[in-house]
Parts: C-alpha cells; structure tokens; sequence
C-alpha cells in the first residue's frame, strides 16, 4: 500500500479503484465521491477477550498497514504508541493468528474474506463495527480531468444499475461458494 500511494502520488499511476477520504490524504490527492462505506474491526484470535471499544486498545500492541488510513487514524488519537506496521492486511493477520501480537486493525469484510482465504481459523472480529471510512477512486492531485472521466462513469454505471451488480459481487455480503 505503501508503493501505491507514493507512484500515485507521483503521477507514475493514474488513479487507485478504493482508497479512504480523509481531509489529510486530499491535500495530496483528488477524490471522487464516496461509492461505499467500509466498516473496520478489531480482530484477534478467539480466545483473547472482545474489544467493545477503540478505547479499549489503549496501551496495546495494534498491528496495521503502513500508511493505511487506519494507521493515520491511530497516529493522530493517540490511542496507542505500540503501533506494529506491516506492508499487507494478510501479513496483520498472520501476526495476529500467530500470537506474536493481539489485534490487528482493518476493513471487517476484506478481514473476514483474507482469514478465510489463508485459513487462519483462530481469528475473528472482536465486538462491533467500528470507525466507518467514505471508499473512494483517488488520482494524482490536480488531474481533474481524469477525476470527471471515473466520476462520469460511476455516474453511467449507477444510473443503468450495473453499479448495484458489481458492489453485490465484490462489496456486498461475503458468503464463500
């Protein structure tokens, strides 16, 4: 994630399909609106107890992606100074599964959907929803002509209702074949 926000804010890519808003990241790029909401969540393995709470990880190890906008989000509350950085949302889970750290911070659905697919069976989300992100296109700060181009078709695609498909496919509720 890293890599990819630097070649786009670079200009060496174009434009990033889902990237976080937040007020810090728009003085750096350009966004479109929202297109989805994503929810995050704690997750841990299943014998620590439930997080309720960002409150409750205060003072504990938090293992998330490298300037990930959950890892802005902790940098700037203060909740932790135990923040564990690593490059992937697979590699957060494997430390966590593995018992090297307790919790990891990231997207509930993509976590759900990666534990699964690297069968790491001991983890869950612990307690509720938390810190709900606005999803975004993203390009290159002051590329506002390409910035209409997707924000046109997100228009065409909502309009005709392929918009509705493609969210049920890859951002509606995971249910494994």
């Amino acid at each position: 994630w890293k890599t990819t926000r630097e070649r786009l804010e670079t200009g060496k890519i174009d434009a990033i399909h889902g990237m976080y808003y937040s007020k810090e990241r728009d003085t750096l790029v350009d966004f479109s609106p929202p297109h989805t909401i994503i929810y995050n969540s704690v997750f841990s393995r299943d014998n620590i107890q439930n997080i309720e709470s960002l409150e409750d990880l205060r003072g504990k190890n938090i293992v998330v992606v490298e300037k990930g906008a959950l890892h802005e989000y902790l940098k700037r509350s203060g909740i932790s100074d135990n923040i564990i950085l690593v490059d992937s949302d697979g590699a957060a889970l494997r430390l966590v599964s593995s018992g090297k750290y307790d919790y990891a911070l990231l997207g509930k659905l993509p976590g759900i959907y990666i534990s699964k697919k690297l069968k790491l069976t001991n983890l869950k989300p612990s307690g509720p929803p938390i810190l709900p992100f606005k999803y975004c296109f993203a390009v290159k700060d002051g590329n506002l002509a390409f910035l209409s181009r997707i924000n046109e078709s997100l228009a065409i695609l909502k309009k005709t209702g392929r918009y509705q498909q493609i969210y049920n496919k890859w951002l509606g509720v995971y249910e494994p074949k």
